[in-house]
């Protein structure tokens, strides 16, 4: 049985009626085995109870859902209950409660659309995943989204828990944007050496946080910030991160952190936040380590956010450019056969512990 909405009449402007096909009203049914809501381009709608309890067979069992059209389905804690796969292929599909994406026992994908993120989350911890924005909801993600926006695009809140324990998987290359904080925290993603690249506004930050990342691909930033926060070693230098002009990566308290290959472009910057206090004299500190090739363009900014901080480099380091370092931290550059021409000059009270710019380690400002 096909069900769809009825078109009614509707009010416009100063008391004029116009057709509900004027208004350009979303269409519903079942197609191909799924029930599939159309919102036409730079229109809204709201998802219901009644639209809900529409996408119910005979059997009292939910059919898929597909989310087409260019317009925006908003669907709140109406999907509560809700039990089946969700597919989103167009458009943009905007999340304003934990349970707009119904119940564990489906699988939500994008491709094509955009899941319109405002839901919050904490950075609590918890053996099963902490506290994420979508409980234990399952994302297989694939696309640059509607209009470039991403599979997800991030607004009104901070999510630092993305997904929690259910999981994440890449089913291809993706872009994540926002305008505020997203963090895949805790869990397993699952990158299948796909590539992820990040678009958020100005000084917002996406990351990864204190999760597994299985057969991690390349990331390229285009905007805001990225960051790796308490992960381990993990990738091949067949693969990169690379850092456009005016971006930053932010690494907090990461162990023998990358080996991906780094491309900082001239204009971009590091952030060190926490982790990895160093011994004056000694290179033995695993923390905020890159183990990848480094290829630095023009003059690269470290910025240590506390003192005795430290960025270490212990594979090649190579380009024309080099390092300034600001803050209470140290550079540490390890390899012997560096070949990067700009070196490393530092601000505030500086005290050059040992070696040279093919190696060693460079107090930056310790006051």
């Amino acid at each position: 049985m096909v069900k769809s909405n009825v078109l009614v009449a509707a009010m416009g402007i100063a008391g004029v009626f116009v057709s509900a096909a004027a208004l350009a009203a979303p269409t519903m049914g079942v197609v191909d085995g799924k029930y599939v809501i159309d919102v036409p381009a730079n229109e809204e709608h709201t998802l219901t109870a009644d639209d809900v309890a529409a996408m119910m067979n005979e059997d009292n069992a939910a059919y898929p859902l597909a989310k087409k059209g260019e317009g925006t389905l908003i669907v709140g804690a109406v999907m509560a209950n809700y039990s089946n796969d969700i597919y989103i292929l167009e458009g943009q599909y905007k999340s304003i409660a934990a349970t707009s994406f119904g119940t564990t026992n489906g699988i939500t994908y994008v491709d094509g659309g955009t899941i319109w993120g405002t839901v919050g989350a904490g950075t609590g911890w918890t053996a099963d995943g902490g506290s994420p924005a979508y409980g234990g909801e399952k994302f297989h993600l694939k696309g640059t989204g509607y209009n470039n926006l991403g599979a997800i695009h991030q607004t009104n809140n901070d999510c630092s828990n993305f997904a929690g324990r259910g999981g994440i998987t890449l089913d291809g290359d993706i872009r994540v944007t926002g305008t505020k904080t997203l963090e895949f925290r805790y869990g397993t993603v699952y990158c299948n050496s796909n590539t992820v690249t990040v678009a958020m506004n100005d000084n917002i930050l996406f990351r990864f946080v204190a999760l597994s990342c299985k057969n991690p691909g390349s990331i390229e930033v285009e905007s805001g910030r990225f960051g790796f926060e308490s992960t381990t070693g993990e990738g091949s230098s067949t693969y990169s991160v690379t850092l456009e002009p005016g971006t930053k990566l932010y690494l907090n308290n990461c162990q023998n952190l990358q080996n991906r290959t780094l491309w900082i472009k001239d204009g971009a910057s590091v952030q060190i936040a926490t982790g990895g206090t160093h011994t004056p004299g000694s290179m033995a500190s695993p923390v905020n380590q890159w183990n990848g090739p480094v290829t630095v363009d023009g003059d690269v900014s470290v910025y240590f956010m506390g003192l005795r901080r430290t960025f270490n480099l212990s594979s090649l380091v190579s380009g024309d450019g080099g390092f300034t370092g600001y803050g209470g931290g140290y550079i540490q550059i390890a390899n012997p056969n560096n070949t990067f021409a700009g070196g490393v000059s530092v601000t505030g009270k500086v005290g050059v512990a040992e070696g040279t710019v093919t190696g060693g380690v460079y107090a930056v400002k310790t006051t």
